[in-house]
Order: structure tokens, then sequence, then C-alpha cells
């Protein structure tokens, strides 16, 4: 609560700057690439390794200008983000109680309601350097099992009903403007709220904005 606070707080200074400042609007989309951390380790042994899966964002944001360097940007997003996660060396038993490695491997996606709002430096009159705070909302997650050992059936898809809705974090990332109205940004999104009692995002993005 006291992080969805502090964001509430950010976001009504930015809206108080906003209405002594120069204001413009725009769009922006693009891809990312996104996985869970930790990895979790059972014994020393790694129980489950967390895979880059590739998702997408879309949405739109307005870009207050503090000063000729300083601008602050909020935004309303759309993004899918997840993971891809693969457990090796999965031992078979079969009938005969013979031995044999498998591998299992799943899909997890989640579409998310994102709310970032990240403070602008222009190092150059094209190039700037990003830091803020993201706040998300995951309204579904579609979990797909690609390969299991203990089934012949593949490519099954699960909605899991149970999982944390919310997600926080920090982003980091640079911009750089091709045009007045065309601008090229990544960001580097770190999760620090603890879903499920184990796991954070961690969510690597790249895209075009463009002023209307």
């Amino acid at each position: 609560m006291k992080k969805i606070a502090l964001l509430l707080m950010l976001l009504i200074s930015t809206y108080v700057c906003a209405q002594n400042s120069n204001t413009t609007f725009g769009i922006k989309s693009g891809i990312n690439l996104s996985k869970y951390s930790p990895e979790i380790f059972v014994g020393g042994q790694r129980l489950a390794d967390y895979q880059f899966n590739l998702g997408f964002y879309v949405g739109g944001f307005s870009n207050i200008e503090i000063s000729e360097k300083v601008k602050i940007q909020p935004e309303l997003l759309l993004y899918t983000q997840g993971t891809k996660t693969v457990v090796d060396d999965v031992n078979i038993i079969d009938e005969r109680r013979n031995i044999s490695n498998s591998r299992f491997e799943m899909n997890i996606t989640e579409y998310v309601i994102s709310l970032p709002v990240t403070l602008q430096y222009f190092i150059s009159e094209k190039i700037n350097l990003e830091g803020g705070l993201q706040l998300g909302f995951i309204v579904d997650r579609k979990d797909k099992i690609i390969e299991d050992p203990f089934s012949n059936i593949n490519q099954e898809e699960i909605t899991p009903t149970d999982f944390d809705k919310f997600d926080f974090g920090i982003n980091i990332g640079v911009g750089y403007n091709l045009s007045e109205s065309l601008r090229l940004n990544s960001r580097y999104f770190i999760g620090i709220l603890e879903r499920d009692d184990i796991i954070k995002s961690r969510v690597l993005s790249f895209g075009l904005e463009y002023k209307l």
C-alpha cells in the first residue's frame, strides 16, 4: 500500500506540474522480452530455469516539460509479460522400472494494464536518460504447457484463477529523438513487489513513440 500511495502522490505532483508547463501527448508501441526471477534452487540444484518470453506493448503518454533538460512522462499501457519455464532432467520411471530423463516446458503470459511515470533527463538535444516507477494490474493470465513428460497431450492451455494481480517496480531506460515527433525508446523494468510469495518480474522493452 505504501508503494501505491507513493505512486499516487507522484501522479498528483505530475498533474500540478502539467498545469504550469508545456505538455504534449502521443502514442507508443513496441516489443518486450520478459521473464521471472529469481530462479528456484532446491538443495543447491536449480529446480526451474526461467527464460525470456516475447511480448508487446501499446498505449499513450503525456510529456510534461519542466525545463529545457528535464521532462516527466506519465503513460497508460497495455502489454504482455511472463516467462518461459523449463525444467530439465525430469526422471521418468516406466512400468519396467527403467529410468529416463525428460523435460518440462511451459509458457506463462500475463496481460497487464500498466501506469509508468518516468523522469527524463536530456544529456543532449537528441539523447535522454530516464527512470521512474511503474504500477501494473494483471487482468488475465494464460499458462500454456509446451512439453509435459507426464502427459501425451501437448500445447494444453490453462487459465489460472488464483494469482497476485498487482505488480510494482522501477524503470530505467534511454531514448533517442529521430525527429521532432518520433522517438526510439528502450527500458528495463525491475519488479520489486514479490508476487505469489516467490516471483518478481523483469521486462526489457524496445519501441517507438510518436508525438501527436
